[in-house]
């Protein structure tokens, strides 16, 4: 009898599991790729500099072709896009690039600038006889300026973390094969 209630709850955890997974793989979604962000991965750099910041429009397999269009919503006094709108191909990617311009540094002052960009599909919807719904989002990283003369690291992804989700998808999908 426990060994049965074992079994059945076992084939409900591994139903559940698959359920979320083909969930998460039937997602349609585009998104915005690039090297900083507004929590541990700031943009460092020096006074009075300027630097182009890469980034990679995405889109899923499932999409259809999108017109995405990105605004600079905060940091605008340093921070420019080389164009505002893109053409992106079902399954592809598109890459573009942020110009970023510092001030000098300043002592007394707040170094630091938060760069928001919103990411919106503005893909016409003309003709096509069905109602939908618009996606957008929002990307921020930091700015920090600092002194020529100093150099302050960049922080880098967390190695473990990434090697622990490795192995834990390495398990689940030895157990999916197990049974």
């Amino acid at each position: 009898f426990v060994m049965e209630k074992i079994k059945k709850s076992f084939l409900l955890t591994f139903v559940s599991f698959i359920l979320v997974i083909n969930y998460i793989y039937s997602i349609n979604a585009f998104g915005l790729s690039m090297s900083y962000n507004d929590n541990d991965r700031p943009l460092i750099i020096n006074s009075g500099e300027a630097k182009e910041i890469d980034f990679l429009l995405l889109s899923s397999a499932r999409e259809s072709d999108k017109r995405i269009r990105l605004d600079i919503i905060e940091g605008e006094e340093i921070a420019g896009l080389n164009k505002n709108e893109f053409d992106l191909p079902s399954n592809g990617e598109v890459a573009g690039f942020i110009k970023i311009k510092v001030p000098d540094f300043e002592e007394k002052k707040n170094n630091e600038y938060l760069v928001s960009i919103l990411v919106r599909d503005i893909t016409s919807s003309d003709n096509l006889g069905t109602v939908g719904f618009s996606f957008s989002s929002r990307i921020s990283f930091i700015v920090k300026i600092q002194k020529s003369e100093e150099k302050l690291p960049e922080s880098n992804i967390n190695l473990y973390v990434f090697l622990s989700i490795i192995l834990i998808m390495v398990i689940l999908l030895l157990i999916v094969l197990i049974y």
